[in-house]
């Protein structure tokens, strides 16, 4: 096992903090039966041959190895490992994705010697690791039917993030994704989806748990099958939550996206699964589960395609999941596409048309949080200076007692 592991120079290859000598060493550890040292190497993989996403030379080098891993590391390290993997082969380039940042993306360009040069290199790097990944594809099949389902399920998310790779377009020099439309060098487009796609389907045979089983439903959508027969709403009407939200994230997909007008039948479905949505993230949050997601999140996404009418149905199912928390933030447009709808009036400057839903929702937005709440959480607190910049960069007032007046005015 690892032959020619040691032949590498690794002190020639960089990993994120300079000199990568060190990962020979946390890649044995990986099969250590020393579970301590082996959880510590790889958390340190995570953050060295690749950090926040960005890919380094040391990747490639690792990834034949990392394959061999698969072969004997434990049941709780193999799904690290083959997580690893699968951030490996959509890595990006450093420089690549900092280019594009705004006010620092010249300033970084500006740094570098040959920016045009050393970012395709960057870029080679991403497609070249990507490919090594691919190469131990026959490994991580054999996972498929290990008698551990968080194995199982790793192994089925890695062999769905290639066949997605596989099947994007191949990106231009703005786009910082250079391992879409990536796969072994002599095959065809679509090739490698098609194996994941029969492994997903053979995973829906099997007689799994309600997170496995919904699991592999949710592996549809990346390989662009969310017209698959198993996620038609009609056949999930009596299934447990998290597949019902799984179907709907499929409908909603088919609509268009989040923001695609959505048919009013679907108001009921989703207000049931925000009702649900605590059920809902148990699963999400389980090591069986893939796919990543917050109910709360991902339903009132769901929910901005809603028409006015749709909304007023719903409108007592959404207006306490808007409660104040850390979390607005990251949804601050998804919050005011529910509260306004498609509109997009200046307040107070404009007339006041909401719908009785809606304006449900707007008064739970402007209810000033209990003194024993966080108030920095609230949009409308005036030290919230990210919240505050953003309503007036779109016309709306940054005070709760002017959008209340306003409404109350109409």
């Amino acid at each position: 096992m690892f032959e020619g592991l040691d032949d590498i120079n690794w002190n020639g290859l960089r990993d994120a903090y300079g000199a990568a000598g060190k990962t020979p060493e946390r890649i044995r550890s990986l099969v250590s039966d020393d579970l301590i040292a082996a959880k510590k190497a790889l958390d340190e993989l995570f953050f060295t041959i690749i950090h926040q996403g960005a890919i380094y030379p040391a990747a490639e080098a690792a990834a034949p190895f990392l394959g061999e891993t698969l072969e004997i590391a434990s049941p709780e390290i193999l799904p690290g490992v083959l997580s690893l993997l699968a951030a490996m082969s959509r890595g990006r380039g450093f420089f690549d994705s900092a280019q594009h940042l705004p006010i620092l993306g010249g300033p970084i360009r500006e740094s570098l010697a040959d920016p045009d040069a050393e970012i395709e290199e960057e870029r080679d790097l991403v497609r070249d690791t990507a490919r090594a990944v691919f190469a131990e594809w026959d490994r991580v099949t054999l996972l498929l039917d290990h008698p551990e389902a968080t194995v199982r399920a790793a192994a089925l998310y890695l062999l769905v993030t290639l066949g997605r790779n596989d099947l994007g377009s191949t990106s231009g020099p703005d786009d910082p994704e250079p391992y879409l439309g990536v796969r072994p060098r002599g095959s065809s487009r679509g090739s490698w989806a098609a194996l994941a796609l029969a492994a997903v389907e053979a995973a829906l045979e099997r007689n799994a748990d309600v997170a496995e089983y919904a699991g592999a439903l949710s592996a549809f959508l990346p390989l662009g099958r969310a017209d698959h027969p198993a996620l038609a709403l009609d056949r999930t009407d009596d299934a447990p939550a998290i597949v019902r939200y799984v179907a709907l994230e499929a409908a909603v997909a088919r609509a268009g996206g989040f923001g695609a007008p959505l048919s009013d039948h679907l108001a009921g479905p989703i207000g049931r699964l925000i009702a649900e949505r605590d059920q809902i993230d148990d699963i999400l949050r389980s090591p069986i589960w893939r796919w990543g997601g917050d109910a709360r999140r991902m339903t009132l996404d769901m929910a901005t395609g809603l028409s006015d009418a749709a909304i007023d149905r719903i409108a007592d199912e959404l207006a306490p999941v808007l409660q104040p928390g850390e979390w607005q933030l990251y949804c601050m447009s998804t919050i005011l596409r529910l509260a306004l709808g498609a509109r997009t009036p200046r307040i107070p400057d404009d007339p006041c048309q909401l719908s009785t839903g809606r304006r449900r929702l707007v008064l739970a937005i402007t209810e000033k949080p209990k003194a024993t709440e966080r108030p920095l959480d609230w949009l409308f607190h005036p030290d919230n200076w990210t919240a505050q910049g953003r309503l007036k960069q779109l016309g709306l007032s940054g005070d709760a007692t002017v959008w209340r007046v306003w409404m109350n005015a109409a």
